[in-house]
Order: C-alpha cells, then sequence, then structure tokens
C-alpha cells in the first residue's frame, strides 16, 4: 500500500490540489486510507475520505488478528493469479487487485489517523474475507 499511497502523494503535489475529497472502492479504499494517514493531512490536500466497500483493517491470520484469513488460502489466489490471470480475473467477479496488498497490509492505525471527515460503508459479510478488525 505504500507505494500506491505514495503515488497518489505525487500526483496531488504535483498538480498543487488542495482541499479534495479521496474516494477509494475495495482494495482503493486502503490507498485512500493509507494516503490520507500518511501525506494528505500533514500536507494539508485532504477534504475528506470515503471508503466504499473497503477492504478489512487486515485480512490475513496473524498473532494479533487470529481471526484472519489463513495465508494458505491467500496462496492459493495468488498461484491462481500468476498461472493465468486471464482466468483468474473471470473466477474471481471483484475483477483484478493486488493480492498481497490488500491482505497483508495492517491498516487499522491509518484508519485511527485519519482526522479528516471519513465515509465508510462495508458489507456485513462477504463469501470470501471476515469483516472484523483485529482491534
Amino acid at each position: 500500500m505504500d507505494h500506491y499511497a505514495s503515488d497518489a502523494s505525487a500526483v496531488v503535489e504535483e498538480l498543487d490540489l488542495r482541499n479534495v475529497i479521496h474516494v477509494g472502492h475495495s482494495t482503493g479504499s486502503g490507498e485512500v486510507a493509507r494516503y490520507v494517514a500518511n501525506h494528505g493531512q500533514s500536507q494539508g490536500c485532504v477534504a475528506a475520505a470515503v471508503l466504499i466497500s473497503s477492504v478489512p483493517p487486515l485480512l490475513v491470520k496473524t498473532d494479533a488478528h487470529p481471526d484472519g484469513v489463513p495465508i494458505e488460502t491467500l496462496g492459493g489466489f495468488r498461484e491462481k493469479l500468476t498461472a493465468n490471470r486471464s482466468q483468474f480475473y473471470l473466477d474471481v467477479p471483484s475483477g483484478p487487485f493486488g493480492i498481497r496488498a490488500f491482505s497483508e497490509t495492517d491498516q487499522t492505525e491509518d484508519l485511527l489517523a485519519i482526522a479528516v471527515p471519513r465515509s465508510s460503508s462495508r458489507e456485513t459479510a462477504t463469501r470470501s474475507f471476515p469483516t472484523r478488525s483485529p482491534r
């Protein structure tokens, strides 16, 4: 997520944008959260953040997040993506995304650090992923 947030920061700086409302969907909401928490607020560029059907703050199972998805499950996603990318996108209706970026990045602190107005919407459950935060 760091490189996505850095890219967003570079674009905002280059275009000298101010009071921007950043909107992200799914993995893009993680990018918005990371950007706002680590770049945008300190640059004074962010008016608000909108996170739509956002990825959970942390998806993968860890000691701090025992209810997460086992890394082996995510490894299967990676293997299928590497073996046949086109078929993978047909098989997974949510489309292309960075599996490692959205599954192994803990964004709990990013979400806690956002001080600008934020609107979030997320399903209460999906077939693939839990929605509980590690905290």
